[in-house]
């Protein structure tokens, strides 16, 4: 007998931290990317604000989309990660930024070197298995933390 959460109970328990925005609960295949939402004003090291530079100098109001990864396993299991969303980083010191941002959490940090004339590199976040809805709330809140300390510090290159 599987022990599968229903779609219905994962999104109302993870509602507070975003929303699954193309998951149809009726339909045959799932899609589990979920849209983090990184202006929950209530957390102490949310710093990202609401506007984005354009590459042409002008900004917009409102943040760049965060989608991340969910995959609901059986038996009470799920896999988390950064797979579908690419960022791009150049230079040395926003590598090592990037680096010291991870350092110490529960996930890992993917870099594949780009082919675009210059030195810069994709980065991801491999999924990561996790045990229970809790620890994937807790893991969430993680990831938020990570990618707003990411935006805020280190400087991604828009393509």
């Amino acid at each position: 007998m599987s022990n599968r959460i229903s779609d219905e109970e994962l999104m109302e328990r993870l509602k507070k931290l975003g929303t699954f925005l193309w998951l149809d609960p009726e339909a045959d295949e799932k899609d589990y990317r979920f849209l983090l939402n990184l202006n929950t004003p209530n957390l102490e090291y949310n710093g990202y604000n609401d506007f984005t530079l354009n590459k042409d100098g002008s900004y917009t109001v409102g943040s760049r989309n965060i989608v991340i990864d969910i995959n609901v396993l059986d038996d009470d299991q799920f896999e988390i990660g950064v797979c579908h969303s690419i960022y791009n980083v150049s230079g040395l010191e926003n590598l090592q930024k990037i680096i010291s941002i991870g350092y110490g959490s529960p996930f890992s940090i993917k870099l594949e070197k780009r082919g675009v004339g210059w030195v810069s590199y994709s980065i991801k976040i491999p999924m990561l298995t996790v045990y229970s809805i809790y620890q994937l709330e807790k893991h969430i809140e993680t990831l938020r933390y990570l990618l707003v300390q990411v935006m805020n510090t280190v400087k991604l290159d828009i393509d």
